[in-house]
């Protein structure tokens, strides 16, 4: 069974801010708490999104954890505290990943980013007495008889990784 669990949003999107008042009267300050509230779902929306479809990458023994996305997502996102669970053990973690993409190419099965960083990843690679990794089998495998999804990036920088 896979499963993408999402933890909770940073509370900087969990409360209403403050909204000043305006010469219009206090109806302006309601419209655009309302206005706030839509966007902060449409936000909440598209980041259930990106993590259930990065979570169908991975094998379905995998949990995978996302503390935060945002970004405009149009043209470009952020994850924060990315997380691959498997076993009971964090495999992967990264503190950051920004990508800057263009959604068209999605049509063709091509993800294509032209900057990818990867700031703070940890991967942690076990090998077991059998002789097998416990990353083993992590990434889902392309479907036979199917045309395989491509990945294109064209700048990549890791940092801080251990």
């Amino acid at each position: 069974m896979q499963r993408a669990t999402v933890l909770a949003a940073d509370q900087r999107h969990a409360q209403r801010r403050p909204v000043p008042a305006r010469r219009g009267g206090q109806g302006t300050g309601r419209a655009q708490q309302q206005a706030e509230a839509v966007i902060d779902r449409g936000r909440e929306r598209a980041r259930l999104v990106a993590v259930t479809q990065i979570a169908n990458l991975f094998a379905s023994d995998a949990t995978i954890r996302v503390q935060r996305v945002d970004g405009n997502f149009l043209t470009g996102a952020r994850l924060i505290g990315f997380e691959v669970e498997r076993g009971g053990e964090v495999v992967l973690a990264v503190d950051t990943v920004r990508v800057r993409y263009t959604l068209r190419t999605l049509l063709d099965r091509t993800f294509s980013a032209s900057v990818l960083v990867v700031a703070g990843p940890r991967l942690v690679v076990r090998q077991f007495e059998d002789g097998t990794f416990n990353t083993a089998g992590l990434l889902k495998p392309a479907q036979p008889g199917r045309r395989p999804f491509t990945v294109v990036v064209d700048d990549l920088a890791l940092r801080d990784g251990r």
